[in-house]
């Protein structure tokens, strides 16, 4: 754990700014002005500031123009009203469905029979690298994924929803393979 200054820090260096918007996740720019602000949180406003070195110009890319601003609360505006224009989270409550082509169809039938706000994306093929290892025995052309969306003021009914299915599930011991998760932080772009 480094030191820190009772009065803060008078400037900061952040490096290689550029991998960690190349991160290979949906919200890899977020993440990114997480870390830098994290990281830089202790410098002094009143300092000579704060150098982000390897990003391209501010320009086009928010994470860098709300670091350039020293603005964060700018970036989350922003942000979350292009994904909720989008329909993407934090604006909506996902469940991704992910194993047996028949097992995530038969989920969808139950989850939109449940919720009049569902809206449901896929089901699309999975590649093979992306099933658990635990699944050796599933053919990867058997193997699809889904989304199911509502409305964030719906977020407890889905997970609700999601509970009552891997509780049905498990109570009729239903065979094959179904993985079930509530908002992942990793979500693929739906």
């Amino acid at each position: 754990m480094e030191p820190r200054p009772e009065a803060g820090w008078a400037a900061a260096l952040v490096l290689d700014g550029a991998v960690t918007l190349e991160l290979p996740v949906a919200d890899a720019e977020a993440q990114a002005l997480r870390r830098w602000v994290s990281g830089t949180a202790s410098v002094r406003p009143d300092g000579p500031g704060i150098v982000l070195c390897g990003v391209p110009a501010h320009a086009g890319i928010d994470a860098v123009e709300a670091m350039v601003r020293r603005d964060p609360v700018w970036y989350a505006r922003r942000l979350l009203a292009e994904r909720t224009q989008a329909h993407l989270p934090p604006a909506v409550s996902l469940v991704h469905l992910v194993g047996h082509r028949r097992d995530v169809e038969g989920s969808l039938q139950e989850f939109t029979a449940a919720l009049d706000a569902a809206e449901v994306v896929g089901p699309v093929p999975v590649g093979a690298a992306a099933l658990p290892s635990r699944w050796d025995d599933l053919d990867p052309e058997q193997a699809a994924q889904a989304w199911v969306r509502v409305p964030w003021a719906h977020h407890a009914e889905l997970a609700r929803t999601a509970h009552d299915l891997r509780a049905h599930r498990s109570a009729r011991r239903a065979t094959g393979q179904l993985v079930m998760t509530v908002d992942p932080e990793d979500w693929v772009a739906p």
